[in-house]
């Protein structure tokens, strides 16, 4: 898994529902529900979602001792692409307009053709891609924290993380908050009770005499 397995890059979000007690068997059954591979119609995009337990794309099998460690609930998100790949669909669509214009008095295919060739070599495509041969998988490991209620989602792309935040909605019904660095801070401020020194903060010059005193911003502790 992506946070056992040396160092990871992530972005943290708190939950805003109630932590667990205890993660167990019912969360396990629950990704089992929402696991890869197991959703029937696909998105318009052709992109497919679902949870893995963690050792391979293909690890569907979640498992207390794999999936639960000390107080943390790891698992991945895994996102399957279907994409024809353009370079085939070109000469296929090549292959079907020769046939059909074969016989063409002026020796060009006419624009129904074109039409009709493009059809039948995006079916032919299509048909091909059935057995899955086009199919990408990507996975991204994935923590949640239950003391902290917090999880740590090892991917900062806008699209990887709008489809996690929805599956885990579908699957435990979860809010998720995203923990920028201003937010982090002020959060472990009031922890220590530092509030005071946060709201007086300013940037450090690095440049003394040209760096300049003041910037245009405003102190907001949710950003």
């Amino acid at each position: 898994m992506g946070f056992f397995s040396g160092r990871a890059a992530f972005i943290r979000f708190r939950v805003l529902n109630a932590p667990p007690q205890i993660f167990g068997e019912e969360h396990l059954q629950r990704l089992a529900a929402h696991a890869a591979g197991r959703q029937r119609v696909a998105s318009a995009d052709g992109i497919e979602i679902g949870w893995t337990a963690g050792e391979h794309v293909l690890d569907t099998d979640f498992q207390p001792a794999k999936n639960i460690v000390n107080d943390a609930l790891v698992f991945d998100l895994r996102v399957d692409t279907d994409r024809l790949p353009p370079d085939l669909l070109r000469a296929y669509t090549a292959i079907e307009l020769l046939a059909l214009s074969r016989n063409n008095p002026s020796g060009f295919p006419s624009l129904r053709q074109r039409r009709e060739a493009k059809e039948a070599a995006r079916a032919r495509l299509e048909e091909e891609a059935r057995d899955g041969r086009f199919r990408k998988r990507k996975c991204y490991p994935l923590l949640w924290e239950r003391l902290s209620n917090e999880i740590w989602f090892s991917s900062t792309a806008a699209t990887a993380i709008d489809r996690m935040a929805s599956l885990l909605a579908q699957t435990f019904d979860l809010t998720l908050d995203c923990m920028t660095a201003g937010r982090r801070a002020y959060h472990l401020a009031e922890v220590h009770a530092r509030t005071r020194q946060v709201d007086d903060s300013a940037p450090s010059p690095f440049v003394p005499g040209i760096t300049p005193a003041s910037l245009a911003w405003i102190v907001d502790e949710r950003n």
